[in-house]
């Protein structure tokens, strides 16, 4: 679906900004200057928020008593180590990953701390020819939309170490393979990572 929407997005540029004829110059430049400026200024304005998360995150750290021993700003490649921030307070170390939440509405299904399967739910609505309310069927559509990745190593779960998964807000469902019930703060994901929002971190960290 991504690269669909990208071959879009890519033919309809050439419709707007090419030449009309072999030679010719391109068409429509200060369009095409608001358009780069605008999604420029988006960008800083993403990056800038992740960056003061980051640092928020960091001053409680401090705040609490603990020795920052890692930041990170650059996002995590594969199979690179997983966290953002490393802190080490009375012999305790706890290692924190700042993930970015898909949607609100997507599913996510942790096979193990490492992968997480990303399903969207929706229901058929029907209007019947004699009425004008829709009827919901009580089937459920369940349709994977995409798959995340976690770089946890083995070396992160000694028994003096605390991993934690941070989301700035909660997807509305988190799931994993040893619990039948939803995930939610203070939970662990399958037993190994705990799983906090901003807000949940904070009450813990304090406490």
């Amino acid at each position: 679906m991504k690269l669909l929407l990208c071959w879009i997005v890519a033919l309809v540029a050439g419709i707007i900004f090419l030449p009309d004829y072999e030679g010719g110059s391109f068409r429509n430049i200060p369009l095409f200057i608001i358009i780069v400026s605008v999604a420029l200024i988006v960008t800083l304005i993403k990056i800038l928020r992740y960056v003061l998360f980051v640092q928020k995150i960091k001053k409680q750290l401090i705040k609490n008593g603990y020795n920052v021993t890692q930041t990170s700003l650059v996002p995590n490649l594969k199979s690179s180590k997983c966290y953002h921030l490393s802190g080490e307070k009375d012999g305790k170390i706890v290692n924190i990953y700042i993930a970015k939440r898909k949607n609100s509405y997507v599913t996510y299904n942790f096979e193990n701390e490492n992968k997480a399967e990303l399903y969207k739910h929706t229901r058929l609505t029907i209007k019947p020819e004699v009425r004008q309310a829709y009827i919901i069927s009580p089937h459920v559509d369940n349709k994977k939309v995409g798959e995340e990745y976690f770089f946890w190593s083995e070396e992160d779960f000694s028994e003096n170490t605390e991993n934690i998964l941070l989301f700035k807000k909660l997807p509305n469902n988190v799931r994993d393979t040893k619990s039948s019930l939803p995930l939610d703060n203070g939970d662990k994901i399958n037993g190994r990572v705990l799983l906090f929002d901003i807000n949940g971190f904070t009450k813990y960290i304090n406490n």
